[in-house]
């Protein structure tokens, strides 16, 4: 019986990872537009997890722009062609050291999670 490999899980904090990796924007340059955002707010969140316990915890309110505009594109690019996301796929394979059988992004929309398998 064959058993199904379970997805990758780009979770809110794999996702911070991903945008603070400068190697990030030279492999996906359709995510170009995005690095000056994407590496301040990786290095913002850091600083606020240090903080932690030292007042209030605002890292969520750091971290949620960008990565609603990482989410954002990423499903805009799977709705226009899927294999645009095939840069970000293999830079994450590379990162990983290993190639998942897929990559799985869960999202809200409308109140509603939505899945991004690719």
């Amino acid at each position: 019986m064959d058993i199904e490999e379970e997805p990758y899980r780009l979770t809110k904090a794999r996702i911070l990872q991903i945008l603070g990796d400068a190697a990030f924007y030279h492999r996906c340059p359709l995510y170009l537009f995005m690095e000056d955002m994407g590496r301040a707010t990786a290095v913002e969140y850091a600083a606020a997890v240090g903080r932690a316990g030292k007042g209030p915890d605002k890292s969520h309110a750091i971290a949620a722009p960008a990565i609603t505009a990482f989410v954002r594109h990423t499903v805009r690019l799977h709705d226009s062609d899927p294999q645009l996301l095939q840069q970000l796929r293999a830079y994450l394979e590379e990162r990983l050291s290993y190639q998942p059988h897929r990559f799985l992004l869960t999202f809200s929309e409308q109140s509603c999670y939505q899945y991004l398998d690719f």
